[in-house]
């Protein structure tokens, strides 16, 4: 019985299995025939496509375009796409080079110096508007899906020649606002006296209230209107300003103004005041206010201009209030980042150039500490945008001393290279005063404030004085890496000046080792005491360094959640935002500029408090 079914599913497995051939053979069959039609229509569309080529060639000869009738199918369909390419990305390049010639019809030199300042302010916002337009479209062509093989390269080169032609309008109308606004601003007296600290103890050289006379309000309406000209012009050739006037900062509050382009109308209210700076305390000769050994004075002068002229500039924050950049902008604080733009520019051209000739360690010093209190001066109170109260200048956020005037040494390795020199050998010099010191190797004052009759093992550290001072000289090194924006500078002041310190001393702690070591007398009455110092010094600057490892470790993850949080914040309100909104409410800023400025204040107060 089993023989009998085995044999009978195998007949019907074999049956089966002769069904499936036979329908493969069927299918075989059904898809030769298929191919054989497709092959008939593939002949009668490659004639049609011959047909239509032929045509298109005799209608094309005048384009320079040669479809030769012996290239083949696939060819000529490329040089036909080529031709249609080509003329599509002409069509597009021919209405933008209208588009700039408009643009250049607008700001031409003679007519913009015919023009007075009220017919100057419309021709620049519309110049402007044009201007933005022009670059977006220009910008879109030259990022557009045309391959580079798809059009011919000297098509290519005239995008830039556009460029170049907008960037000439762009200047033109740039320079001609700039005339008229210094025109403006000499007219009330502007830019102030450069007054000494000296010769201003107690009354400050200008009017700090106001920068007009009430009798000036027509010119105060016109510097306003060409204030906003300029500034309409500068959102359109950068367009990151805009970004970061609406990237809200870490926590809600302000963005990060180091981050954020300088605005040109705090650079135009600079400028002159860049021009008497350079003047004063360019030379370096003895007995000038520019002398080397005086650095106080230069700095002490630009943060006085910052403090006395802040209030003076206040009714140009109106202007950033009708562009909606006054989430991040202050009049202010662009006006103190103007100025140490200036100051960067004077230690560039002049001061550190001749600080390097002269070759001398303190002198390099002494430049760097004033540095470093000019930037603290500035951050505390409240000219870089920190609000609240700060105490010591290491409170101030990293973020506002990214574009601090320490930020030159960077650029020119020969200036960091003596900076890193004269800081390694005076940290040297105070290490060894410390570490030869016999005062160092008594009880630290963590030791000092230890309570009566409490035993050792309760107290976790037993640093001598010499290992807290080591500490201290390095955290106070540490503190001057803040002020160095760049990676690369951080990496260089890191190796050659706080490794420095510790070299030093780990090289002290070894050779008093090593010493007890070669009289193998480790546990004697002499060498116990020595030995015992050496381990608990090492143990206390080892646990301190790693409090400061774990210290950077929470800012840094601090800083990251904070730019998340910024991306995230910066998406939403990108997908709230409605276009159009920035240059409806602009429209109606004309002769009635109001804005309150006290509600401004407390609330970026707040905000900045709760940061």
């Amino acid at each position: 019985a089993g023989c009998c079914r085995q044999t009978t599913d195998t007949y019907k497995w074999v049956a089966c299995d002769v069904g499936q051939m036979m329908s493969a053979t069927e299918r075989v069959q059904q898809l030769n025939a298929d191919l054989a039609h497709y092959q008939q229509e593939q002949q009668q569309l490659l004639s049609q496509i011959q047909d239509v080529l032929q045509g298109a060639t005799q209608g094309h000869q005048e384009d320079g375009l040669l479809i030769q009738s012996d290239m083949s199918i696939t060819d000529q369909i490329e040089a036909l796409t080529l031709l249609n390419t080509t003329r599509e990305y002409v069509a597009r390049l021919k209405a933008i080079s209208e588009q700039v010639k408009q643009v250049e019809r607008q700001v031409r030199p003679a007519g913009l110096q015919n023009e007075d300042a009220e017919q100057l302010v419309g021709v620049a916002v519309s110049a402007a508007e044009s201007y933005a337009s022009c670059v977006a479209d220009v910008n879109s062509l030259a990022s557009s899906s045309y391959a580079a093989d798809t059009v011919p390269q000297d098509l290519r080169a005239m995008e830039q020649q556009l460029s170049q032609q907008l960037q000439g309008a762009h200047d033109v109308l740039y320079n001609a606002l700039g005339s008229q606004i210094q025109s403006c601003l000499g007219q009330s007296g502007w830019p102030p006296p450069l007054v000494t600290p000296k010769a201003g103890i107690g009354q400050p050289a200008v009017d700090p209230s106001q920068l007009f006379n009430p009798a000036q309000a027509d010119a105060v309406n016109m510097l306003q209107r060409l204030m906003l000209a300029l500034t309409k012009l500068q959102l359109a050739s950068e367009p990151g300003l805009l970004t970061a006037a609406t990237q809200p900062g870490p926590s809600g509050g302000l963005a990060p103004m180091t981050d954020a382009p300088l605005l040109w109308m705090a650079q135009q209210l600079a400028a002159s005041l860049t021009t008497q700076l350079l003047e004063v305390f360019g030379p370096s000769t003895p007995g000038n206010p520019g002398a080397l050994d005086n650095p106080d004075l230069m700095l002490g002068t630009v943060h006085r201009l910052a403090m006395e002229n802040g209030p003076r500039i206040d009714f140009l924050q109106g202007v950033i209030q009708a562009l909606e950049l006054h989430g991040t902008y202050q009049i202010g604080v662009e006006f103190t980042r103007a100025l140490r733009e200036a100051v960067k520019q004077l230690l560039r051209q002049t001061k550190l150039p001749e600080v390097a000739a002269a070759g001398s360690r303190d002198l390099w010093l002494a430049w760097i500490d004033a540095l470093i209190a000019f930037e603290g001066s500035l951050g505390r109170s409240g000219l870089l945008g920190c609000y609240w109260e700060v105490e010591e200048s290491t409170d101030l956020p990293v973020l506002l001393l990214r574009g601090s005037t320490l930020s030159v040494l960077g650029e020119d390795p020969a200036w960091m290279d003596a900076w890193l020199e004269a800081e390694a050998a005076a940290a040297t010099n105070q290490v060894e005063a410390i570490l030869y010191s016999e005062k160092g190797w008594g009880p630290g004052q963590q030791l000092l404030v230890i309570e009566e009759g409490q035993q050792a093992w309760q107290v976790e550290l037993w640093p001598p004085r010499a290992a807290e001072e080591v500490v201290s000289l390095v955290e106070s090194l540490l503190g001057r890496l803040r002020y160095i924006p760049q990676p690369a500078a951080q990496e260089r002041y890191l190796s050659g000046a706080v490794s420095a310190v510790l070299q030093q001393a780990h090289g002290r702690i070894l050779r008093m080792l090593q010493q007890a070591d070669v009289f193998r007398d480790i546990t004697s009455y002499a060498w116990l005491p020595r030995v015992c110092m050496c381990i608990c010094f090492c143990h206390y600057i080892e646990v301190q360094l790693q409090d400061m490892y774990d210290d950077a470790q929470v800012m840094v993850t601090r800083l990251l959640d904070s730019q998340q949080q910024q991306q995230r914040q910066q998406q939403q309100q990108q997908q709230h935002d409605q276009p159009g909104q920035t240059n409806g409410r602009t429209n109606g800023f004309t002769d009635g500029v109001t804005h309150d400025n006290n509600s401004d204040a407390s609330n970026q107060q707040q905000q900045q408090q709760q940061m």
